[in-house]
């Protein structure tokens, strides 16, 4: 049976004179994306004009689940559009992470290169942090990761914002001067439903859901209907009867890309099975059902520290300290901490992932090829489990109690509140530090795993770490001692220890 295309769940574009949307379907195709009718809409959305020849749309938003929906191809098309047949000088691509924005750098760069009529007109800067296309006419697309000095310096007419879903004020506070002196200013963004922490992508929604508020935006976003489970208290197993996630009338809803034949239930399937231990994120990013803020208690690392605290470019001096946390839902991070040479510590994670079947592995990789001066576990949390494992592959963590663990976390937030700690950004740190709250214990008080709005594995990973640069000697696997503590601020020197050249 043929099942009918129910269409996008919102779709708005303000009035319009005439749109060139046409074009950028055809250099689409010229780069080998055959657009949908939805994608086309969005184009002709994207380069609508109005009555005076600027761009009807101020904004262009569009949100969707992962990989079905094609936004990356629709916004790819459009910047090379601007450059190649509207001369505009510059466009910025960013992205919350710097593997997103290199993964569509290099993504372009292949189509490109696969068309004889593109490939003649464009050179390439390649540089880690500095990727960009240049086309004959003296036009650029730029690829940058994003952060709170991201986009100083430089003025241009078009950004896209990719996972739009991590955007925060400081990000805008760097990119919007650039585009208060250009009538033909657009911003375009995508993204896939939001989380609890995306407050910036939440008005961009409600503007969107309700045209009555900005006439000018133009937005388009697939999601599938709320519907509940059976057994109100299921806990999403595969296979489980009445369960909404297997609900195959509501992957069709809201995954275009099933529509249009570009994925198959069977692939779906896969994901569903992939993301088995995680449901929260198969709703969010396959039925695009967003994640509501809730209300919660005071945040442990206020906003303002936390954004002064970031440093993209932080790295480490030798020796480091790894932090194991793992959440109830056996979110795993492993996190680094080290001294840098203005005697700050620096925060790193090394990797993320669900589950904890992988983590001995990556971490005696980490140990081989970094060194650490001390492992640093809770026993009392959930990461107490892995102690049996770790310590029959002849490592000796420092262990800690829940007192331990209290001074670890209130540790922390005091070294972030006196300027002395410089974290690398990524998308787990900025979840995690917008949703750790306190929770009050006898005589202290620790941050909350289990109440958080968001997984915190991160910011746990890197207390611990912390305390162990602070405490702890430098065996490399053997027990540990208990030396006199470093005081934060007298950063010892060493080599320069580079965590992401290890591959991990």
């Amino acid at each position: 049976m043929t099942r009918p295309i129910p269409g996008p769940a919102f779709q708005w574009a303000p009035p319009r004179a005439l749109t060139h949307g046409d074009i950028a379907v055809g250099v689409a195709q010229d780069l080998g994306w055959d657009m949908d009718p939805e994608q086309r809409w969005l184009l002709d959305a994207i380069y609508a004009e109005d009555e005076d020849g600027l761009p009807a749309s101020g904004e262009v938003a569009i949100i969707g689940p992962r990989q079905t929906v094609g936004k990356t191809a629709v916004l790819a098309s459009a910047a090379i559009t601007d450059i190649t047949v509207f001369d505009v000088p510059l466009h910025v691509w960013t992205a919350h992470e710097f593997k997103t924005a290199r993964k569509a750098y290099l993504d372009m760069r292949s189509r490109l290169d696969s068309h004889p009529d593109y490939r003649d007109r464009v050179t390439y800067r390649d540089a880690h942090g500095e990727e960009a296309i240049f086309f004959e006419n003296a036009g650029a697309i730029e690829f940058h990761a994003r952060s709170g000095g991201s986009g100083r310096g430089f003025t241009t007419s078009r950004i896209t914002l990719d996972e739009g879903l991590y955007v925060r004020p400081g990000d805008l506070g760097a990119l919007a001067p650039t585009l208060v002196t250009m009538p033909d200013a657009q911003v375009r963004w995508a993204s896939s439903a939001g989380k609890a922490p995306s407050a910036v992508l939440r008005e961009i929604r409600d503007r969107g859901r309700n045209p009555d508020l900005d006439e000018t935006l133009a937005y388009l976003e697939f999601a599938a209907q709320r519907k509940p489970c059976a057994d109100p208290e299921c806990a999403h197993k595969i296979g489980t009867e009445g369960c909404a996630l297997d609900d195959q009338d509501l992957w069709w809803q809201a995954n275009s890309g099933l529509w249009y034949g570009r994925v198959g239930f069977e692939a779906m399937a896969k994901q569903r099975r992939m993301l088995s231990g995680a449901p929260e994120e198969w709703l969010r990013e396959f039925f695009s059902w967003w994640d509501e803020p809730a209300e919660v208690a005071e945040r442990a690392i206020s906003a303002d520290v936390y954004e002064a605290s970031q440093d993209p470019e932080s790295t480490s001096l030798d020796p480091i300290a790894l932090g194991i946390e793992v959440s109830p839902a056996r979110q795993t991070s492993l996190v680094a901490a080290g001294w840098r040479e203005d005697g700050r510590i620096h925060g790193e994670v090394v990797i993320t992932g669900q589950g904890t079947a992988w983590l001995l592995d990556v971490l005696l990789r980490v140990v081989d090829q970094v060194n650490p001066a001390v492992l640093v576990i809770d026993k009392a949390g959930p990461a107490g489990s892995l102690l049996p494992d770790i310590e029959a592959a002849g490592l000796e963590p420092m262990v800690l109690n829940a007192a331990q663990r209290a001074a670890a976390d209130q540790g922390l937030v005091d070294d972030l509140e006196q300027d002395k700690v410089r974290i690398v950004s990524c998308p787990p740190f900025d979840a995690a530090a917008e949703a750790v709250t306190w929770k009050e214990l006898a005589n202290a008080r620790a941050f909350d795993r289990r109440h958080a709005s968001s997984d915190i594995t991160s910011i746990v990973g890197l207390s611990l770490a912390r305390l162990g640069l602070l405490t702890a000697a430098r065996p490399r696997r053997g027990p540990v001692p208990a030396p006199e503590p470093i005081r934060s601020g007298d950063a010892p020197t060493g080599r320069a220890v580079d965590l992401m050249s290890a591959g991990f």
